[in-house]
């Protein structure tokens, strides 16, 4: 027999899953406590169309900058709790506001997580005025000259914030602290040389450090960052022990109906997945739209949209979209970059690689699965991190003859320089070959190996490595 207790229990469990078999009817608003610009802001819209489609709803980014965070924090804190107004937030503000305020409008046992949405280094810069080549001799120059020297941060008890101090106490040097509302003012003031020292996230920087308008000094991580391959670890540069890391997380209210919170921790894992599933859908107009040029021989080039589809996809996807075109009247081969990679690996024998992406950890793996199932044995393979897709399509071309260093080489036949066809890497095919001495390829180049045969043309670009030596 039930009692009362364990009645109450049970008509709370039905009705949490009653109102997440209807969440959500209403639009869901991401709040951020930062303003436009920024890894808190980048990941909260990188991910909202994703859940928003996983859920058949919508999401609003509402960023709610100022007082930390705080005004953020406590907006969600005090809403309903239903799943419709969410926290996506960063580690300092999480952790560090209680600790940096003595009262705030919140508190943590307010607030459950619901998921990790990106993880992320800093890097230790400082305008080239500043006289320090290295960052033994940035501290040397910090301790005789005491207060004199400019730090910026997002706002006070920002990650920037708390972990320049963190830097302060630890090398026992002292810098003036100006807080801004957000990365865009902070860098701008930086690269201006109104504020001369800044420590923050690489993504926001990369630019900028490339084309020497920001001087690096280590990233704050126990390794090199893959994007500043020869910028050195605190540890490396002589600063072990120091190491700042941060993450952003979406939040829910505390008592929000757990079904609803699994659903929206299950909408986020699938961001990825269903953005890549729509993408290799809409592979079929653009087959039937390409078609109608009468075109010899047609191109699919999202390698991780085929790949994510399963197993030896790449075969179902060519053989689908040629139908396409053969019902549209104008049959056509069709070459997808996936296949492509593969064909081109077994083209030059290839059994052992090492492997190169602009992707993130988990399409990185993906893309290896992938090509293994094809009895392929991936030795090593480097992530980029790049979550944007614009941010890939303007890498540096030349830049994977230095990040390819760090690829482990030893026991392969072949590498990879470029897991994907969006990344430039065409001017670092051959100089990376002529320094291994093994076949250097990308999925750029196996796709364009593929077409020119599919063309019954020679296979020979002078300069772009063994595939298209004119050998195979």
């Amino acid at each position: 027999m039930l009692n009362r207790r364990s009645l109450l229990s049970c008509l709370l469990a039905l009705s949490g899953t009653a109102f997440a078999q209807g969440y959500p009817t209403k639009p869901i608003t991401f709040v951020v406590p930062n303003p436009p610009g920024g890894v808190v802001d980048t990941s909260a819209r990188l991910i909202s169309d994703g859940v928003a489609k996983a859920l058949n709803g919508s999401v609003i980014v509402d960023n709610k900058g100022g007082a930390s965070g705080n005004i953020a924090y406590g907006q969600v804190a005090r809403a309903p709790k239903d799943g419709y107004t969410l926290l996506i937030s960063y580690s300092a503000y999480h952790v560090g506001n209680p600790s940096m305020f003595s009262k705030l409008p919140w508190d943590q046992k307010d607030l459950v997580p619901v998921a990790l949405i990106a993880a992320a280094t800093n890097v230790i810069t400082t305008h080239p005025s500043v006289p320090a080549k290295n960052l033994n001799e940035l501290l040397a120059y910090l301790r005789t000259n005491p207060g004199k020297v400019n730090f910026a941060s997002q706002g006070v008890g920002s990650l920037s914030h708390v972990g320049t101090a963190l830097f302060e106490q630890t090398t026992k040097t002292e810098m003036t602290h100006v807080p801004y509302k957000g990365s865009g003012a902070a860098i701008a003031d930086v690269l201006a040389g109104q504020v001369q020292f800044f420590m923050t996230t690489p993504p926001s920087v990369l630019g900028h450090i490339q084309q020497g308008k920001l001087r690096p000094y280590a990233v704050t991580s126990k390794t090199r960052h893959p994007m500043l391959p020869d910028v050195p670890t605190t540890a490396e540069a002589g600063l072990a022990g120091f190491e700042l890391e941060a993450w952003v997380g979406l939040f829910a209210q505390a008592g929000t109906p757990a079904p609803v919170i699994a659903q929206l921790s299950e909408a986020v894992k699938k961001v990825t997945q269903e953005e890549l599933a729509a993408m290799d859908a809409d592979s079929d107009r653009c087959a039937l739209e390409l078609s109608d040029a009468r075109v010899d021989v047609l191109g699919y080039a999202c390698l991780v949209a085929i790949m994510s589809m399963g197993l030896g996809y790449h075969r179902q996807s060519e053989q689908r979209l040629h139908q396409r075109t053969v019902d549209n009247g104008a049959p056509a081969p069709v070459v997808t970059s996936a296949g492509a990679l593969i064909q081109g690996l077994q083209r030059i024998g290839a059994k052992k690689i090492a492997v190169l992406t602009p992707y993130m950890k988990p399409l990185t793996q993906l893309v290896v699965d992938y090509i293994e199932h094809e009895g392929i044995e991936v030795l090593d393979a480097v992530s980029l991190e790049i979550s944007d897709n614009l941010q890939v399509g303007a890498q540096d071309p030349r830049a994977p003859i230095e990040i390819s260093r760090r690829l482990a080489t030893a026991n392969c036949d072949a590498v990879v320089l470029s897991a994907c066809v969006q990344m430039p890497s065409l001017p670092s095919i051959q100089p990376v070959e002529d320094r291994l001495g093994l076949p250097v390829l990308s999925a750029a180049v196996c796709t364009t190996h593929a077409m020119l045969t599919a063309l019954n043309l020679p296979a020979q670009v002078p300069g772009c490595g063994a595939l298209l030596s004119g050998r195979y």
